[in-house]
């Protein structure tokens, strides 16, 4: 089979003028303007824009592709090596030291201090400014009400506070703020179970082991079908419980529920689901009464 020719498209170039065929296919890569490349060279001469050297004054020419973000300052690579060179005394910020800077970093906006200690020390926050910063991102309302802390917070919901560049959670600094510093392994815990709540009314002293034991006395622990390896729901708990009461094999229920046999023990026990056995009691109480 003979391959078809593929029709060629006309074109005219932006440099002669003179028209030109081009290939379908050759589109995909681009509108094609010029003849030749000879052509493009003529029309990027004509482009090219004057420019000054700031080393010796000399005139030159550059693409506007080479001009602009600190492109096409220098004439050739020489006079760009000498104005680096070039050096001037600047006052450091923080100290106030005297030390020499290239002209090229005080164009920039670098060369302000003598070492990265006085850089640091330039940006440190003072205790005046982390109070004001602090108030300024606290919703603050009645003492008895949760003063939300507005800004950023991380995944589990606590305020993010940044001291001179190191991050710090937000109801720490204010219960450090209002009632002094926190000793050493212990950990602030909320009365108002609101993680970005900075309340200091809200916040007390304790440990871990504490924090855990005011989780479960609120039931926000994870229990029964909550727990991602929780096979049964309630609804089964009771119904195990009922044939358990019928006098029926653990070998029976096992089967029945595809558990083992220690889970149905503990389950009779009151080991297990404590919560769902309570709730059996309460109905077979109510029902006796009856």
């Amino acid at each position: 089979m003979a391959r078809k020719k593929s029709s060629k498209i006309k074109r005219t170039c932006k440099q002669c003028g003179e028209s030109f065929l081009v290939v379908p296919s050759r589109l995909k890569y681009g509108n094609p303007i010029f003849c030749s490349q000879r052509c493009h060279v003529e029309f990027e001469k004509l482009r090219k824009i004057k420019r000054i050297c700031e080393q010796c004054g000399k005139e030159f020419e550059r693409s506007p592709s080479g001009v602009g973000n600190g492109k096409g300052r220098f004439c050739c690579v020489k006079c760009f090596d000498e104005y680096n060179k070039k050096r001037k005394e600047v006052k450091c910020k923080t100290c106030g030291k005297k030390f020499s800077v290239r002209l090229s970093q005080i164009k920039d906006g670098r060369g302000k201090f003598c070492s990265k200690d006085c850089c640091s020390a330039y940006r440190r926050h003072s205790p005046e400014q982390i109070k004001q910063k602090f108030w300024k991102n606290t919703n603050k309302k009645k003492s008895n009400e949760c003063w939300d802390w507005m800004p950023c917070r991380d995944k589990t919901e606590y305020g993010a506070l940044f001291i001179n560049q190191k991050k710090h959670k937000a109801h720490r600094y204010s219960y450090e703020l209002h009632y002094g510093k926190i000793p050493k392994g212990k950990i602030i815990c909320h009365r108002c179970d609101n993680p970005s709540c900075v309340n200091p009314n809200h916040l007390f002293l304790g440990t871990h082991a504490d924090n855990s034991a005011d989780r479960s006395a609120k039931n926000r622990h994870a229990y029964g079908e909550k727990t991602g390896s929780s096979k049964l729901t309630v609804k089964q708990v009771l119904d195990i419980k009922e044939l358990l009461d019928k006098k029926i094999k653990y070998k029976v229920v096992k089967k029945k529920y595809n558990i083992s046999c220690s889970t149905v023990y503990c389950i009779k026990s009151g080991k297990y689901w404590k919560h769902a056995i309570e709730m059996y009691k309460k109905e077979h109480s109510l029902e006796n009464i009856k």
